[in-house]
């Protein structure tokens, strides 16, 4: 698909694979009608089976200049998140899964702030909920509302994993921290908290927003393993999870590209890294 001309102030990222049709529409209805309109919106169809996923992003695309289709085979939720960040051209960047939707006023809210503070990150409010066609519909978990808006410097990042559970959407990234890393592929679902751990040393300056600008979506068929597990319990699980998957993927990206094992760990040692 080519690009249209000039660049946007921020790339929305989108995978989608199979997503039911309301909830489809629910979630891309909520990008494009945000109050900011400079956006590039990248829908990402990484080879959806279900023929109307395609029809339903041609549609978009079709009515609004600033969405961009991408089809491509079936290589899981990182390998299409990393296909919008080939193309991305916005000097910020969002990703929102294809369950989920945000509040209208997201993307203003969170670029007003980026370039007023000259922010790296900003990580704003989500709200976990059941679907309403589960049986039981309710709020299960809420993040960041109740600590307010509060500024991070670098050596704030045990203060991330704390607040954060280590998420990739819930944020608006400013593009450059990226660098040349990307989404690793097989990692077991877990590509996205690699990929925050490898970023992480980039984080100069961030802001946590208290407002709940973002909603994520749960189906009946992963409530139980949900509500299951308390808040604390679920966060050292989330960080043990976190640690092992980031930690293994960054030994491998700094051997191969050069650096001894002991220079690594003699890193480690003396906090030059993240997981500190």
């Amino acid at each position: 698909t080519p690009l249209r001309g000039g660049n946007p102030k921020i790339s929305v990222i989108v995978s989608i694979y199979n997503t039911d049709e309301r909830i489809l529409r629910e979630c891309v209805d909520s990008i494009v009608n945000q109050t900011f309109r400079d956006l590039e919106i990248i829908l990402v169809n990484d080879g959806s089976t279900k023929s109307y996923v395609m029809e339903i992003l041609k549609e978009y695309e079709l009515k609004d200049d600033r969405v961009i289709v991408i089809d491509k085979r079936n290589g899981g939720c990182g390998d299409a998140r990393n296909k919008g960040l080939e193309i991305a051209r916005g000097q910020y960047i969002s990703f929102i899964d294809s369950d989920d939707y945000i509040e209208s006023n997201t993307c203003q809210k969170c670029y007003m702030k980026m370039i007023e503070n000259s922010l790296d990150i900003i990580i704003f409010g989500s709200k976990d909920f059941v679907d309403p066609s589960c049986a039981t519909n309710k709020v299960l978990h809420e993040m960041c509302s109740h600590y307010g808006d509060i500024n991070f410097e670098s050596c704030d990042w045990k203060q991330i994993r704390l607040r954060d559970h280590i998420n990739i959407t819930n944020k608006l990234y400013n593009k450059r921290i990226f660098g040349k890393y990307r989404f690793p592929l097989l990692c077991g679902g877990y590509e996205a908290e690699c990929l925050i751990y490898c970023i992480a040393p980039k984080i100069q300056k961030g802001k946590f927003i208290g407002d709940i600008l973002y909603h994520r979506r749960f189906h009946c068929n992963n409530i139980s393993v949900h509500t299951c597990m308390s808040r604390k319990i679920r966060y050292k699980y989330m960080l043990v999870k976190s640690f092992i998957v980031g930690f293994c993927y960054n030994v491998h990206y700094y051997i191969s590209n050069g650096m001894r094992l002991s220079d690594l760990f003699y890193c480690m040692i003396h906090k030059s890294s993240p997981y500190n």
